[in-house]
């Protein structure tokens, strides 16, 4: 499917068009799940963060495995730290990518979710 390619066209158009950035994408490669740990902590730090930011409700009177984990998470005071720390930017179709604090997301997670533990 020649997705590296792929992926790196993508990022290139974005820059171009989207963001009128002057960078340019030359290379690209797929590593396999459980290559580099650095991928693998990305890849998992980005779940926790999708999960703060959508804070989606338990789809039953349960708490998602989702939503425990991640409380879980926070309940340790060097993680949640680690994750006030996360620079976050959200792009709003604008050329502007402004910065957003996920302090805000991150209180209202754990307000929602505060009684969900693991058992």
């Amino acid at each position: 499917m020649n997705l590296d390619g792929l992926v790196k066209d993508l990022l290139n158009i974005q820059a171009l068009f989207y963001r009128g950035e002057n960078y340019v994408i030359n290379n690209c490669r797929l590593v396999p799940k459980g290559e580099e740990i650095g991928v693998e902590m990305t890849d998992m730090l980005l779940g926790i963060v999708r999960t703060i930011i959508e804070n989606k409700p338990s789809t039953t009177l349960k708490p998602t495995a989702k939503n425990k984990l991640t409380m879980h998470l926070l309940r340790n005071p060097d993680f949640c730290s680690l994750i006030q720390n996360i620079r976050y930017f959200e792009w709003d179709q604008s050329k502007e990518l402004p910065e957003v604090s996920l302090t805000s997301y991150l209180q209202l997670f754990m307000a929602k979710h505060f009684n969900e533990t693991l058992n």
